[in-house]
Parts: C-alpha cells; sequence; structure tokens
C-alpha cells in the first residue's frame, strides 16, 4: 500500500471518526457544564465540528478539509491552554488530565491528516520536525496566555473602619474558612460602603454582599485586584462603581489560592 493510498484511506475512514468522537466530546462537556452556564465559545466550536463532520459527505472534500484543519487548530489551542492550567495550579489531577488530553489527541489527529494532504497536493512531505514545531507552537500558545490572565469572581466583604487611622481592613470570604484579608485607604470607596452597606447591631463592620472582583494574574502571581460592585440583599439593590477601585495586592493576608482562576471543563 503506497503513502497515496494511506491519505485516502486516512481521510476517508478516520477524518470522519475523529471528527465526529471531537463532536460527541464537546457535546458531552457542555452537558456536564449546562448547570453552571454554557461557554459560548466551546458551543460553536462543538457545532461547528458536526458542520464540518457531515460536510465531509458532500462534493465540497477540499473546502470541507480546510474548514476541519481550521477547527482542529481552535481545539488544540483551546485545550493546550487547559493543558497549562492543570500544570500551573492542578498538575496532580489525573482525571482531568485524561479529560484534557482526549480533545488534544483526536484534534491532533485531525490536524495531521488534512495537513499531510495539503502537503501532498503541493508535492511536498510532511515531516514530523513539522508536527513537532506545530506542537510546541500550540504548547507556548497555552503557556504564554498565562502571562496576563483575567477573570472575575464574587465574594462576601466586610469593611472594618477606625476612626484613628485612614487605613481600614476589607474581608473577602466564600466560606468561614476561606477567607483573605487587604488593607485599603481610598475614601471614596469608603464613603460608598457607609452609605450602601449593610449593617448589623450584633456584628461590627459593613457588610457588603456579593462582591463582584476582577482578578489579573501572570504566572500564578496575582498582580491586581479590582473591585466592580456589589448588591445590597436587604433593598436588592445592585451598587455599580463608575471606576472600578484598585486595591492594594501587597497587602493581601490569608488564602490567596482563592484569587487563582478555576479549570472550566468545557
Amino acid at each position: 500500500m503506497d503513502k497515496s493510498e494511506n491519505i485516502t484511506i486516512g481521510l476517508k475512514y478516520i477524518l470522519p471518526i475523529t471528527s465526529l468522537l471531537l463532536f460527541l466530546y464537546g457535546l458531552l462537556m457542555l452537558g456536564a457544564t449546562f448547570w453552571f452556564g454554557i461557554n459560548a465559545f466551546f458551543a460553536i466550536l462543538t457545532l461547528t465540528t458536526l458542520f464540518c463532520f457531515i460536510a465531509l459527505f458532500t462534493d465540497s472534500k477540499s473546502i470541507s478539509y480546510r474548514l476541519l484543519l481550521i477547527v482542529s487548530v481552535f481545539w488544540l489551542f483551546y485545550y493546550f491552554e487547559r493543558l497549562s492550567f492543570l500544570m500551573f495550579y492542578d498538575s496532580k489531577n489525573i482525571e482531568r488530565l485524561i479529560i484534557v488530553f482526549i480533545p488534544i489527541f483526536l484534534a491532533f489527529v485531525i490536524f495531521r491528516l488534512i495537513l499531510k494532504n495539503e502537503f501532498e497536493q503541493k508535492n511536498k512531505k510532511l515531516s514530523w520536525k513539522h508536527l513537532i514545531v506545530s506542537i510546541v507552537i500550540f504548547f507556548l500558545a497555552g503557556l504564554l496566555s498565562f502571562g496576563y490572565k483575567s477573570h472575575t469572581d464574587e465574594f462576601n466583604c466586610w469593611y472594618y473602619f477606625d476612626n484613628n487611622s485612614e487605613q481600614y481592613k476589607i474581608l473577602f470570604a466564600q466560606a468561614p474558612k476561606y477567607t483573605f484579608e487587604v488593607i485599603e485607604s481610598s475614601n471614596e470607596l469608603k464613603q460608598i460602603v457607609k452609605e450602601k452597606g449593610i449593617t448589623y447591631e450584633c456584628r461590627k463592620g459593613y457588610y457588603c454582599p456579593e462582591t463582584k472582583i476582577k482578578v489579573i494574574t501572570s504566572f500564578k502571581k496575582v498582580i491586581r485586584i479590582e473591585i466592580l460592585e456589589f448588591r445590597n440583599t436587604e433593598v436588592n439593590k445592585l451598587i455599580k462603581f463608575k471606576e472600578p477601585f484598585e486595591i492594594n495586592v501587597e497587602t493581601i493576608k490569608g488564602k490567596k489560592s482563592l484569587l487563582q482562576p478555576t479549570f472550566i471543563d468545557d
């Protein structure tokens, strides 16, 4: 069996099978994360994979091949980023590593089959050097995406003001044992909290539930935190700031791990 026959078998049988498996994987992940909110990009990527799979059985094979090549590249970038997350934050989680390697393997099979066909069409040879360089590029792109990573999170906050000092403490909590605190001195933030926050006779401080913050990290290091808004649950009113309030990350004490980005299975 010569090389052209191998390519034909790969495109005729292996390509549709791997494309279908990749779509089914995406569908499974969408179902698993349905109650937590569907990632729009991932949903589009999954549906596009289905479209490409169907297009493989039409007469426009050259167009479907190239479109599927592009889709496989997006899959690879997407899941190499998740692989990078596991390397940084959760390297011992074997189950998640398996979940990540499944789409990487399927997408890479598609990528190699179509790229090899493209090279053959131009009377060129696709070597393992090309493939290794491609993998390195995907891998580096995933790693470098964590050079500046932004995400939002929600905490319940308590503000403790001291009349004898311009500085005050802010306690961020997701649960009694999952807290961290910072020292702040913004007078504008202080006035808003005093006006809009909740107070209780049995406890000191001003309570600001459902506080949304924006966290920016660089390779695991928190470099910036901004307070965006909070909700006053007693009157069910959302208080949005005109400009985000940046807090001093150098004063953080407690569970800094709460500020790290979270892994999304899809």
